[in-house]
């Protein structure tokens, strides 16, 4: 149970980990309050990539980039979806013109053609307003990468808007606005923190159960751990978790009927015991890197020779607090240890 508990605590420590890396941006953003682009006074060359931004997009001078991401199965492809770069203009706070991109899923497409062709016709002088096609935005802004910012770059110097290079570069920005869910922001909060909770608990229990395990083998090193009785010749009548471990049922019930039947006919003898204790030689067998005093283990080892394989199971798990499946492995090569 133990290696049990480090285990599942390592991997919600590696979900948690996961969980906060892809959703730390989304949930730190949603307790931002959001920005308009197009507010009076903002200022896109000092505002950068970042932020909370909502906003309504009216214009638009068409893509000038796609990328297409395919999933494939056996060589054959199962699905694919293409997302669009569509050219927008932003301004300064002297409301002077640059241009960033907008990534639009296909889905957006038609939306953001209408879009552009009414901003064209508008500029050609053919409609008197633009702002009958909108897409309202939600998300954030970030830096454009340099593959697609040189595609940006190339469409605007086909059309020849800028008289030279540097021009072009101080007013095409390497920033591109990508949409954000942020209603699903409560519910990534709460399975984060449980997720978390979680991840704290089962690393408490492993702490614990490593402690308790400790406490155990050195309760035995001392020689007060005695298995089936302690040293009074009292016999241990506690057997609850060895019941409740459902590992393996047939060993379950053989132990509750060998305990009730004849348990109490194989204490130990506690004066042996600390004779042994304190004879001249202070032997030790070394269990899975744990060492014992020999005289600790001898019951178990009589159970053994014995073929009382269950109670052996029984006395070892009293004496290293390990799980049924560990002390049965040990039982089953018991030779391996104690010879």
């Amino acid at each position: 149970m133990r290696n049990g508990f480090l285990k599942i605590a390592i991997v919600f420590t590696i979900l948690a980990i996961f969980l906060g890396y892809t959703m730390s941006e989304l949930i730190f953003l949603s307790f931002k309050d959001p920005v308009d682009i197009y507010d009076y006074g903002f200022d896109i060359v000092e505002h950068g990539e970042g932020g909370h931004i909502k906003t309504e997009i009216f214009a638009s001078y068409g893509d000038c980039a796609s990328e297409t991401l395919t999933t494939t199965k056996n060589g054959t492809v199962t699905s694919s979806s293409t997302d669009y770069y569509y050219i927008i203009p932003v301004y300064d706070k002297n409301d002077e013109e640059y241009y960033i991109c907008i990534e639009v899923d296909q889905d957006d497409r038609k939306l953001f053609n209408n879009i552009t062709n009414e901003t064209w016709d508008y500029l050609d002088g053919t409609i008197d307003y633009i702002g009958s096609y909108t897409y309202d935005f939600e998300g954030t802004i970030e830096e454009l990468d340099d593959e697609l910012y040189e595609y940006m770059l190339e469409w605007f110097r086909e059309v020849d808007a800028f008289e030279n290079e540097t021009e072009l570069r101080a007013h095409v920005l390497p920033l591109c606005l990508n949409s954000m869910n942020f209603g699903a922001a409560p519910t990534y909060i709460i399975i984060l923190i449980v997720v978390l909770v979680l991840t704290v608990l089962f690393w408490i229990l492993f702490f614990v159960r490593r402690s308790k395990i400790k406490a155990n083998n050195a309760v035995a090193m001392s020689g007060t751990g005695v298995s089936g009785a302690n040293l009074n010749g009292m016999p241990i009548n506690n057997t609850p978790q060895y019941n409740n471990d459902p590992y393996n049922t047939q060993y379950n019930n053989q132990y509750n009927e060998q305990y009730n039947m004849g348990y109490n006919n194989n204490q130990y003898d506690a004066t042996q015991y600390n004779n042994n204790q304190t004879g001249s030689s202070y032997d030790s067998v070394v269990v899975n890197g744990v060492s014992y005093p020999r005289a600790a283990l001898s019951q178990v080892n009589s159970y053994v020779l014995t073929g009382e394989k269950v109670k052996a199971i029984a006395a070892f798990r009293e004496i290293s607090g390990l799980g049924l499946a560990e002390s049965k492995n040990i039982i089953d090569n018991w030779n391996q240890y104690y010879n």
